[in-house]
C-alpha cells in the first residue's frame, strides 16, 4: 500500500443520482429565469427553470456480482447525461410534492367537495425577485405572449391571464387521497387564484376537487396500507408534481413560502349517523320513531356524526323524510278534526341544542333556536299539503360547537351520559298536548258517547283519527367544516400523529414541515438548490471519522479548457439537515475533481446519524452537488469504501532483468501476502494502470530517430503527434491540424473550424475497448487531455496557441433496395447485409472497407459495389446515403445524398463536415427487399421513412435542424 489506511466496517450500501434537467428546447421553461443563491457562490445565479427531475439508481456491485470489466455499465455521475454519448440512464421521474394531513379530510361517504387553500408570505429579502403566485402568473403570461406577439404586461387582459393560468395549473399536480385500499386518485381538480376568484388574496392558490357518492371512503393514513411511514394518523391528501404537465412547476413552487393552509370540506348525503332519543339508541337501517311511540313535550331526538364530530363545523343540517304523514289537502288541520287542537302544522315546534363540555347549549330556549317540525309543499297556497321532506339547519348552534377528541370519536363514538360533545339534540316544545296521544282516549270516548245518544245517522259525529306518531323513513346529514394549519404553530394539546400538518415529499423520503427546529422559512416544496446531486448511502458507519471512497469512473470526462470550473460541494446528512463538509474535512482527492478514477478521503464529523426521514434511515448519507458543467465529469461505474492504492516496487534483482509490462486484469489481486486479523477479503476493482515495458532494440532505434528529427521541439504537425504518442502510450491516435482553431458559437454551443495562423488544433483518440462497428464513440478523459496539454506546451513556440478538441462522430446510414438471390433466407440475409455495411464503413475494422479515422471520404459507388458483391445479393437499386452530424446542444445536421445528386449529377462522395470528425455507421441501415427487376431511382427521404431517435430531424424557426 502506498499510504497507511484505516480499515473499518463501513461500506457503500446505495448510490443514487438526483438531477434537475433544464432542457433549452422545452417551452415555456426555456424562456423563464429564476434567481437562486448557491451556497458555494458569492453572488446569486440566474438560470433557466427546471424542466424535469430524474432519479437514477446506480447498482452497488459486490465481489460476487462483479461482471466482466468490458461489460460494466457507466452512469452519469451527477445524473446529467452527456450530450456526446449514450449512457446507461434508466431514470424515473423523481417524486416531489407535499401532503396535507387534517381531520377535516375524514370523508367516508356522500358527495364530498374539498378545497385546499395555500397562502404564502411575501418575502422582503429580495424585492426584485418573483415570489408571489400572481407575479409568477403575470410573468409566465407575459413571456408566452411576447414569444408570439410583442406587448408589455399592461397589454394582458384578465381573460388572457386566466387562460394562461388554467393552461399551466390545471395539470400541475397529480393528486391522491388516502383510501381504504390504498391511494385513491383524484381525476381532476379546479385551480384558482386572485384573478379567477376575487375573494382570494394575491398570494394564495386554491385547489378544489370533488369525490362523487360512489367514490371510496377517505380514511386515516396507515403506513401498512399507504407505505412510507409518515408520522400521522390523520387522513391526508397528497400532491405530487406532474412531469407531463404544460410546465414543470418545481422552480416556481419551491420559492413560495408557506404562511398557512386552509382545508374546507363540504359533505352532503352522509348516512352513517348515531341516533338516540329519550328511550335509547335508534337505528337508521329501518323506519323509527324519533320522539318515541308516545311523544310529548320534552321528548327529544339526538343526532351525531362521528366524522363531523372531530371537525370545526361551519354548517350542519339534517335531512329527514317523514313517513305516514296525513295525506291530502288540509294537512294536520283536517287530520286532527275533533281534537281541541292542534289546528295547523305550524303548531309543532322543536328546540335545538348542541352538546358542549357535557352541557346542552343554549341552556334556555332561544327563539332563534326554534323551528317547525313539519312544512307544507306549497307555501304560496293555503292547501296545507304536508311535505314529507324536512331540512333542519343547525347553523344557529355553530357558535356553541366544539370538536370532539379525535381518537375517541373514531374508536368509540356513542351517546352516553358521559359524552362531552359531538351531538345535536332536537326537543319537542309545542304544542302543549304534543301529538294528542294523551287526549285521544278522552276525545274518542266523548265522540262515541255522543254518537250512542243520537237516534239518526246524520247526527253522528266523525270518529277522531288516531294521533300521528312521527316516523322517520330516511335520515342523512350535510355539513361543512374547515381547518387551518398555521406554519410554525404546533398543536401542543395533541399527539404528533394527531396534529394537522404539512409534510414535504422528497424523492426518497419525507419531512414533517412542522418540525422545523432551525427556524428557517417553510416553502411549499422541499429545497434542492443544485441541479446535479450524487447520493451515497453508507452501512456500518456509526461514529463518522476517516473514510476512503474509491470512485470507479469511466475515463470520459471533458477538458475544462472551454468550461467554467464549478466547485464540487460535499454534504453529510444529520437529523434531516444536509450539513456541508468543510474544506479541511476533505482530506485528499486523487480523482482530480472526478476527472479520473481515484480515492477520495473524507473526515466525516460524528454528527452524521440515522435520524432521518428525507432519505432511507437505514443508511448514513453523503451528498456531492454541482450546478453547471456537469457533463464534464467522468461517468460512474460504482463506488467502493475501504479503498487503498497499491504499487509494485522492483527490488535490485528484478532491476537487471528485462521487464515486460502486462496490466493485471481486474480481480487478479485476491489476498494479502500476510494475514491481517479482521480483514475479510481483498478485491481489485479495475485493471492495473501505469508501468511501461523495457525497450527492445527496435523501440530504442525508433525513439532515437524521432528524437534526432524533432529535437524535442514541436514545429511540424508530425512533431506534435510523435511527441504525444511517445509519452502517452494509452493514446491510440493523434491528429494535429496546423493553422486551424476551433471557434465556439455560444448561442448554439457548437465548435466550428476557423483558419487562424499561429494556432494548432489537436485531436486525441484512445484505444477502442470493444471491437464493434457502431456505438464506439471514443473520447479521452479531460484529466488526460489536460495532462497532454501541459506536456506539449513545454515544447512549442511561445507564439503558438494549442487547442484540444474531442472528435465529432458523424453517423452514416445507407438506404437501398436489394433483390436477394433465389433461396436466400430474407431475415438472416438482411441482418448479415446490415452487419457487412457497418463493417465496411466503420474505421475500427482493420481488414475491410474504410479504415481511415480522420480525413475520411466514403465513395457511394464503392459502397454500392460492395453490397452487390455479397453472395446473397442479386442486384441493388434505390441507393442513397444519409449523414447525421451533431451541431450543438440537441441540434443536428442532416445531409441526404439525393439532394446533392439533384444539384451535381456527378456527385458520388460523402465527406466530413468537420476536419476532426470520424465516420460511424448507424446501428440499423434502411434496407428494403424487392423481388422485381424494376430500377428504382432514389428519392429524398420523406417523413414516413424517418425514425425518431436516429434520423427524425426537423427545422426550427431559425432554420436549425434538431
Amino acid at each position: 500500500s502506498d499510504d497507511a489506511t484505516l480499515i473499518h466496517g463501513a461500506r457503500v450500501g446505495a448510490i443514487h443520482t438526483l438531477f434537475f434537467n433544464r432542457d433549452p428546447l422545452n417551452s415555456p421553461e426555456n424562456i423563464l429565469q429564476e434567481t437562486v443563491p448557491l451556497p458555494s457562490a458569492a453572488e446569486k445565479k440566474n438560470r433557466q427553470l427546471a424542466t424535469e427531475c430524474w432519479l437514477n439508481t446506480i447498482p452497488v456491485l459486490s465481489k460476487a456480482q462483479f461482471p466482466d470489466y468490458k461489460d460494466l455499465m457507466a452512469y452519469p455521475l451527477l445524473g446529467a447525461p452527456k450530450n456526446t454519448e449514450t449512457e446507461s440512464l434508466s431514470v424515473v421521474h423523481a417524486r416531489i410534492g407535499f401532503i396535507v394531513a387534517s381531520k377535516a379530510l375524514l370523508l367516508r361517504e356522500g358527495k364530498r367537495n374539498i378545497s385546499i387553500t395555500l397562502a404564502f408570505t411575501e418575502s422582503n429579502s429580495n424585492i426584485e425577485q418573483t415570489n408571489t403566485v400572481k407575479q409568477w402568473i403575470n410573468q409566465i403570461a407575459t413571456v408566452l405572449k411576447s414569444s408570439s406577439t410583442s406587448g408589455p404586461d399592461s397589454d394582458l387582459s384578465e381573460e388572457e391571464k386566466q387562460d394562461i393560468f388554467f393552461k399551466v395549473f390545471r395539470n400541475l399536480f397529480v393528486i391522491h387521497v388516502s383510501g381504504e385500499a390504498g391511494w385513491l386518485p383524484v381525476e381532476e381538480y379546479v385551480p384558482a387564484y386572485s384573478e379567477v376568484d376575487k375573494r382570494l388574496n394575491d398570494n394564495t392558490l386554491r385547489i378544489a376537487f370533488a369525490l362523487p357518492v360512489e367514490a371510496p371512503a377517505v380514511v386515516p393514513y396507515s403506513s401498512a396500507v399507504h407505505g412510507e411511514g409518515y408520522e400521522t394518523q390523520l387522513p391526508v391528501v397528497r400532491f405530487t408534481l406532474n412531469p407531463k404537465g404544460y410546465l414543470y412547476p418545481y422552480s416556481v413552487l419551491n420559492k413560495l413560502e408557506l404562511d398557512w393552509v386552509a382545508i374546507d370540506v363540504s359533505v352532503s348525503g352522509h348516512r352513517t349517523l348515531t341516533l338516540h332519543n329519550h328511550l335509547g339508541q335508534l337505528s337508521s337501517l329501518a323506519s323509527f320513531n324519533p320522539l318515541g311511540p308516545l311523544p310529548e313535550v320534552g321528548s327529544y331526538f339526538v343526532v351525531g356524526c362521528a366524522e363531523a364530530a372531530i371537525k370545526q363545523l361551519t354548517h350542519f343540517s339534517v335531512e329527514i323524510t317523514w313517513g305516514g304523514l296525513p295525506a291530502g289537502i288540509g294537512g294536520f288541520e283536517s287530520y286532527y278534526y275533533g281534537y281541541d287542537g292542534p289546528s295547523n302544522h305550524t303548531d309543532f315546534k322543536f328546540g335545538m341544542s348542541v352538546l358542549m363540555e357535557s352541557k346542552w347549549l343554549p341552556e334556555v330556549n332561544v327563539p332563534a333556536m326554534e323551528d317547525l317540525l313539519f312544512e307544507t309543499k306549497d307555501t304560496h297556497h293555503a292547501s296545507n299539503t304536508l311535505n314529507e321532506h324536512k331540512l333542519i339547519s343547525c347553523d344557529p348552534l355553530m357558535p356553541y360547537w366544539s370538536p370532539s377528541d379525535y381518537q375517541q370519536a373514531l374508536t368509540a363514538f356513542s351517546y352516553t351520559p358521559s359524552s362531552k360533545s359531538g351531538f345535536f339534540k332536537f326537543t319537542l316544545i309545542a304544542p302543549v298536548d304534543a301529538f294528542g296521544h294523551k287526549k285521544y282516549p278522552q276525545t274518542l270516548a266523548r265522540v262515541l258517547t255522543s254518537n250512542a245518544k243520537q237516534r239518526f245517522g246524520k247526527m253522528l259525529k266523525k270518529e277522531p283519527n288516531a294521533p300521528y306518531t312521527p316516523v322517520v323513513t330516511s335520515i342523512l346529514a350535510n355539513y361543512k367544516a374547515t381547518a387551518r394549519v398555521k406554519i410554525g404553530n404546533e398543536e401542543s394539546d395533541n399527539l404528533p400523529i394527531h396534529q394537522e400538518k404539512i409534510i414535504h415529499l422528497h424523492p426518497m423520503g419525507w419531512e414533517d414541515s412542522m418540525m422545523n427546529l432551525s427556524g428557517q422559512p417553510v416553502y411549499l416544496l422541499p429545497q434542492y438548490v443544485y441541479s446535479g446531486n450524487l447520493l451515497i448511502g453508507l452501512e456500518g458507519f456509526e461514529e463518522g471519522g476517516l473514510l476512503t471512497l474509491y470512485f470507479h469512473l469511466r475515463e470520459n470526462s471533458l477538458s475544462t479548457d472551454n468550461l467554467s470550473v464549478e466547485q464540487l460541494n460535499w454534504y453529510f446528512l444529520s437529523s434531516n439537515q444536509w450539513l456541508p463538509l468543510a474544506t479541511k474535512e476533505i482530506v485528499s482527492d486523487s480523482t482530480q475533481g472526478f476527472m479520473t478514477s481515484g480515492i477520495v478521503t473524507l473526515n466525516v464529523p460524528s454528527d452524521i446519524n440515522l435520524k432521518n426521514t428525507i432519505m432511507p434511515d437505514s443508511l448514513f448519507w453523503l451528498r456531492v452537488s454541482a450546478d453547471q458543467d456537469m457533463q464534464k465529469f467522468c461517468s460512474l461505474y460504482s463506488i467502493y469504501a475501504q479503498a487503498l492504492k497499491v504499487s509494485r516496487h522492483l527490488n535490485n534483482t528484478e532491476t537487471y532483468k528485462p521487464i515486460v509490462f502486462n496490466p493485471l486484469p481486474s480481480g487478479s489481486i485476491k489476498q494479502v501476502k500476510q494475514s491481517i486479523p479482521g480483514l475479510d477479503y481483498v478485491w481489485q476493482v479495475q485493471p492495473s494502470m501505469g508501468g511501461k515495458s523495457a525497450e527492445n532494440k527496435i523501440d530504442v532505434r525508433i525513439r532515437m530517430s524521432e528524437r534526432l528529427r524533432h529535437k524535442h521541439r514541436a514545429l511540424l504537425p508530425i512533431d506534435y503527434e510523435q511527441l504525444i504518442l511517445a509519452n502517452f502510450p494509452q493514446i491510440y491516435k493523434v491528429k494535429c491540424f496546423a493553422n486551424l482553431a476551433p471557434e465556439r458559437n455560444s448561442r448554439r454551443n457548437r465548435i466550428y473550424p476557423c483558419i487562424r495562423p499561429g494556432h494548432v488544433t489537436i485531436v486525441l483518440l484512445p484505444y477502442p475497448i470493444k471491437q464493434a462497428h457502431y456505438g464506439t464513440q471514443l473520447w479521452l478523459s479531460g484529466h488526460l487531455v489536460n495532462a497532454v496539454k501541459d506536456f506539449i506546451t513545454r515544447y512549442t513556440s511561445p507564439f503558438v496557441t494549442v487547442h484540444f478538441v474531442n472528435p465529432v462522430y458523424e453517423t452514416i446510414q445507407v438506404r437501398c433496395t436489394v433483390k436477394l438471390k433465389n433461396g436466400s433466407a430474407r431475415g438472416m440475409c438482411l441482418g448479415k447485409l446490415n452487419e457487412a455495411i457497418s463493417a465496411y464503413i466503420s474505421p475500427w475494422h482493420d481488414t475491410v472497407g474504410y479504415t481511415a479515422h480522420f480525413g475520411w471520404r466514403i465513395n457511394m459507388h464503392d459502397v454500392q459495389s460492395y453490397i452487390q458483391q455479397q453472395d446473397f445479393v442479386d442486384r441493388v437499386t434505390n441507393f442513397s446515403v444519409l449523414r447525421i452530424t451533431p451541431d450543438g446542444d440537441a441540434l443536428f445536421d442532416l445531409f441526404d445524398s439525393v439532394v446533392q445528386t439533384h444539384k451535381i449529377k456527378e456527385f458520388c462522395e460523402i465527406t466530413p463536415k468537420y476536419p476532426w470528425s470520424i465516420s460511424e455507421p448507424m446501428r440499423e441501415h434502411f434496407i428494403e427487399v424487392d423481388d422485381s427487376f424494376v430500377t428504382i431511382e432514389p428519392e429524398i427521404t420523406g417523413i414516413g421513412e424517418l425514425e425518431i431517435g436516429s434520423t427524425f430531424i426537423v427545422l426550427n424557426r431559425d432554420g436549425e435542424t434538431k
